[in-house]
């Protein structure tokens, strides 16, 4: 795994940058100093032609010194992360599948924030994305917006609060620290929210983000790099238990409750399981108590199976588990793709074929050649074919000894895409993590070490 940190010469501060988006139109906001360590960059290559979502930082002769993929900011995906579906409700699904991959709606007007080194040898920041209703989420994407980093009169000193969430609700909200290590500056700081917890609740909101601690802490690479890491939680309480599920999906009651984060299932695209929520609130949140922390998650205190892994922000129910939680974190922390056959987990017609882009996602590819320049920098790769393009989740058998190949069936396809290996916690949430998605993680937490 390549590391570019003499590249970028990065000091110990950074910038933290607020967007504002409705549909595609992405408008820059404002930068704020944030006394912390950046996030490490990802391997610096071409990325013409490409599909997914990053952003990078180049030098005043336009020159890459800094790139760092992300889930795509515009959207929201749902997860099967191999979860049990309803026989009720696979005929919809099934016709919903064919459209929703190149349909899928970006959100409303929303925020979402990035964090950039600050350093001298910066000149441009510009955010790469995938726009889902010009092209779908397989097309290359494009610059969507460009920043003069030069420009130094929209940097903002102290942690502000932007107008409109400058009624927000804080002044009861406990912190806690599950995990301490060093200041939050020098580690990778994770931000564990509540959400749909009643007061009367909090004590199980305790027992639970607890509980995703000690399962972070138990995989691999987290557990090597505990010492990289410190864990808060935030009892941030809601007047309502649960999310609100909207009853223009298939089975949806209808509830909406009163929540502290406005979770709700069914947003923005009409699959029930995927649950988002207010995630600049959840920023906002965040900065406000853990100034300069990495990463959030939110814990939504709901029975009905749900999750999404947002830039930044990682969300998922008591229903479905912490395993899911986990797995959402490697989309919103580390950018990881989903390595499952199926965006919706039920069996199409006909088995899938890729025939997009290649991919920005680093344990995904699409040719055997850009399997081998991503995950193998000196010998060829071996190929496990999926023969006829048989179409599942279940079967996976270890390859010998742990080998990285090229595994045919990823990234909600059958055939033509890659994964790293048979078995991955991207692929099953009873799986430890593949080695690529390991040496991605771990390039992360190592940039937190003494």
């Amino acid at each position: 795994m390549s590391n570019n940190t003499d590249q970028i010469k990065i000091a110990s501060n950074s910038f933290r940058l607020t967007f504002s988006y409705n549909g595609e139109t992405v408008e820059y906001i404002s930068r704020k100093k944030i006394d912390m360590r950046p996030p490490a960059s990802d391997p610096l290559i071409e990325t013409e032609e490409m599909a997914g979502s990053w952003y990078t930082l180049a030098d005043n002769q336009g020159q890459l010194i800094y790139r760092r993929i992300i889930q795509n900011p515009l959207l929201s995906l749902p997860d099967i992360a191999q979860a049990d579906i309803e026989e009720t409700e696979l005929e919809e699904i099934q016709i919903q599948e064919e459209t929703l991959m190149n349909e899928i709606e970006t959100k409303s007007e929303e925020y979402f924030t990035l964090v950039i080194p600050d350093s001298d040898l910066a000149a441009t920041f510009t955010l790469y994305c995938s726009l889902p209703e010009t092209g779908g989420i397989f097309a290359p994407a494009v610059a969507v917006i460009n920043v003069d980093l030069t420009n130094t009169d929209d940097i903002e000193s102290d942690i502000e609060t932007l107008e409109s969430f400058s009624t927000l609700e804080s002044t009861d909200i406990n912190k806690n620290t599950i995990r301490f290590n060093r200041d939050d500056k020098e580690c990778w700081t994770l931000v564990i929210l509540a959400e749909g917890y009643r007061a009367q609740d909090i004590g199980s909101f305790n027992t639970h983000a607890q509980a995703f601690a000690d399962l972070l802490f138990e995989t691999e690479p987290f557990k090597t790099y505990k010492d990289n890491i410190n864990i808060y939680s935030l009892e941030t309480i809601s007047v309502d238990e649960g999310a609100k599920d909207p009853t223009d999906c298939s089975g949806g009651t209808g509830a909406k409750p009163n929540t502290f984060f406005n979770a709700s299932y069914c947003r923005p695209t009409k699959i029930r399981r995927l649950l988002t929520a207010d995630y600049m609130k959840a920023n906002h949140t965040c900065e406000r108590f853990v100034p300069k922390y990495n990463e959030s998650i939110m814990i939504v205190n709901a029975t009905l199976y749900g999750g999404s892994g947002q830039t930044r922000c990682a969300v998922y129910s008591t229903g479905a588990g912490h395993n899911v939680g986990l797995h959402e974190l490697g989309h919103s922390a580390f950018g990881l793709g989903d390595e499952y056959n199926s965006y919706t987990g039920a069996k199409p017609s006909e088995p899938k074929v890729y025939s997009g882009t290649p991919l920005s996602l680093p344990n995904v590819a699409v040719t055997i050649s850009e399997a081998e320049r991503k995950w193998n920098d000196s010998n060829p790769l071996s190929v496990k074919a999926n023969p006829d393009c048989i179409h599942g989740n279940s079967g996976d058998t270890a390859l010998a000894d742990g080998e990285i190949a090229a595994v045919e069936g990823a990234y909600y396809h059958d055939c033509n895409i890659y994964r790293p290996q048979e078995v991955c916690l991207m692929r099953n949430i009873n799986e430890p993590f593949c080695k690529i998605c390991y040496a991605k993680i771990e390039n992360d937490l190592e940039n937190y070490s003494v």
